[in-house]
């Protein structure tokens, strides 16, 4: 199996048992990969953005149309030209604005409705083919959707450490695998660092290892610093959702959602919409 081919399928959420767990170790153990896998989920992400919102804007227009063909019609206008003038006329001040609508036959209808349909195939065909984990709802494919890097941006880089030092400056690289026995290493030190727990809490996720994960969001949000505390939920609700607990998972993103204010309220919406 092509490497890429690995690649998407973990992103699809299709790899099982020992081929997924040698793939994760691979990844823990290999900086490259990790990136590759990154950028490769970023590059998708980007693809599936551009082509919802460039799909909606057609049907949206195309709908509009549609409308204003109808009034058309039932005011026994046939073979006309509409202006954007006459259009809002028509549809009242926040109608389309058509230009050169010369038929509004039956044919015509029936070949834009053809039009809509054959694009919509289109995207679809383009949904199941290059982007197809984006739009499945499994845990894993979930999981990879929403789980991001986030910037170290609280850490005070301790002269004294070289640990925390190294481990932020591997994590900022993306280089989780090798970030994460220097995060180990200063936390054994200073368990009460409360920035390096949650950097290193999504280090381990970042590579699968929820086991250690979990642990560190969780003392993060129990220590309730304000710096720390929101994005510790968000990522105990990620490490929840890679683990399959999809109750617990629910639990805290419904938290979320009903905390006003919260940085990642949209983000827990989103995602219990997807859940359901």
């Amino acid at each position: 199996m092509e490497r890429t081919e690995q690649i998407e399928m973990y992103l699809e959420g299709q790899l099982q048992g020992a081929d997924l767990s040698t793939f994760e170790q691979e990844m823990k153990q290999d900086a490259a990969l990790q990136n590759e896998v990154a950028e490769y989920k970023e590059l998708i992400q980007g693809i599936r953005i551009a082509g919802q919102h460039e799909f909606v804007h057609l049907v949206h227009t195309w709908e509009k149309n549609l409308a204003a063909a109808d009034v058309l019609a039932e005011k026994g206008i046939t073979d006309t030209q509409v202006s954007p003038d006459d259009s809002s006329n028509v549809m009242g001040s926040a109608g389309p604005k058509i230009v050169e609508m010369t038929s509004v036959k039956k044919e015509s209808r029936f070949k834009m409705l053809y039009m809509l349909a054959a694009a919509a195939c289109v995207f679809v065909l383009i949904g199941v083919g290059v982007v197809q984990f984006v739009g499945g709802n499994t845990d894993a494919q979930l999981f990879n959707q929403n789980f991001t890097h986030l910037q170290a941006t609280f850490v005070e880089r301790d002269d004294s450490s070289s640990y925390l030092t190294e481990a932020v400056d591997l994590y900022e690289k993306k280089q989780y695998a090798a970030a994460n026995p220097k995060f180990d290493a200063f936390l054994a030190k200073d368990p009460n660092n409360i920035a390096a727990s949650l950097y290193a809490g999504i280090s381990h996720l970042a590579v699968g290892e929820t086991g250690k994960a979990i642990p560190l969001f969780q003392k993060v949000i129990a220590d309730q610093n304000e710096n720390y505390t929101e994005s510790a939920q968000w990522y105990l609700a990620l490490s929840y959702l890679k683990n399959g607990d999809k109750n617990s998972a629910k639990a805290l993103l419904e938290e979320i959602r009903n905390t006003p204010g919260h940085e990642k309220r949209e983000a827990a919406k989103h995602l219990l919409r997807r859940l359901k």
